[in-house]
């Protein structure tokens, strides 16, 4: 963050560039490819991403905004054949069973999914400035209270372990990707020269 970057434009554009990267490591794979596991213990990519989304869904709704998850009001749960919905339905410690019996989703609902997610958490994110990042604390789902912002740098972090995950994974599908896909940040930075 460059000591001119507001907090909340930060973390933007954390997000943006994590979206970016997601839908990327998404673009145009198959159903085989979407629930590809690479070992008996690990999760696919269609996996993570439905867990993403999940979480990130609770994360702003739930524990920031104190509302119902979009999972519970738009109905997501049967989408994802997962009905009748589950708040605690994210893929947090899940079992080896319960990996073995996930029904990856098709690429386009998980596509629509991950992106009404993201639409609700920008427009939560542009709803605050730096001081309600800075000074409201919710109730943390793990005890205790939290700021917005650590409750956002939370979500930064998952989004890098679980990114970093689902490029792994299609790369042991796909190898070496286009060099050309490039980041958002350097590019947006090239720009304000």
């Amino acid at each position: 963050m460059s000591p001119s970057q507001s907090l909340g434009t930060f973390i933007d554009t954390s997000i943006r560039q994590y979206k970016k990267s997601h839908l990327e490591a998404l673009d145009n794979l198959t159903p085989e490819e979407l629930a590809f596991r690479p070992g008996s213990e690990s999760m696919s990519i269609g996996f993570i991403a439905w867990h993403c989304a999940r979480v990130h869904d609770f994360l702003v709704q739930s524990v920031m905004k104190n509302e119902p998850e979009l999972w519970l009001t738009q109905n997501w749960a049967t989408a994802f054949h997962r009905a009748p919905a589950d708040p605690q339905d994210r893929g947090f410690g899940f079992s080896i069973e319960d990996l073995n019996n996930f029904e990856t989703p098709s690429l386009s609902t998980l596509l629509d999914y991950t992106e009404a997610v993201f639409k609700n958490m920008f427009l939560h994110l542009q709803s605050l400035d730096d001081n309600s990042l800075s000074t409201t604390w919710v109730d943390s789902p793990a005890g205790g209270k939290f700021t917005l912002s650590t409750v956002y740098l939370q979500i930064i972090w998952e989004m890098n372990q679980h990114g970093g995950q689902m490029a792994y994974v299609r790369g042991m599908q796909k190898g070496i990707e286009d060099p050309t896909r490039r980041s958002l940040i350097w590019d947006e930075a090239r720009k304000q020269r």
